[in-house]
């Protein structure tokens, strides 16, 4: 979620190890995004299932 301002800095010259790297941060905050999705849907699946239960 505060992932995209991590990777964008000023002043730095663009060289091919940095393209990776900030190509390496944006994958690690897409994972963690979709994990973060998944977790919320999995709790809420857990929650409606636990509250059916009488």
């Amino acid at each position: 979620m505060f992932c995209h301002n991590h990777y964008i800095l000023p002043c730095i010259p663009v060289t091919p190890s940095n393209i990776a790297l900030s190509r390496q941060v944006v994958r690690e905050c897409h994972y963690r995004e979709i994990f973060h999705v998944y977790l919320s849907a999995a709790s809420l699946i857990l929650w409606s299932v636990l509250g059916e239960i009488p």
